[in-house]
């Protein structure tokens, strides 16, 4: 998450991170994980979405 800092008393033109103490911080192996699980959940709805509309054409 970033943020603008408008009470400093000179303006940044760049964002600067907010740091909180409950911000997950996940591991690479569960980043992989979660990248594959997702993939594979976009692929099986697009699968049964196309035998969906193959099944009802004429």
């Amino acid at each position: 998450m970033t943020h603008h800092g408008y009470n400093e008393p000179h303006r940044q033109t760049a964002m600067s991170d907010i740091i909180t103490a409950e911000e997950a911080r996940p591991g690479l192996l569960r980043q992989v994980r979660n990248g594959i699980g997702g993939l594979i959940v976009l692929l099986l709805t697009g699968l049964v979405l196309m035998i969906v509309v193959l099944w009802k054409s004429p």
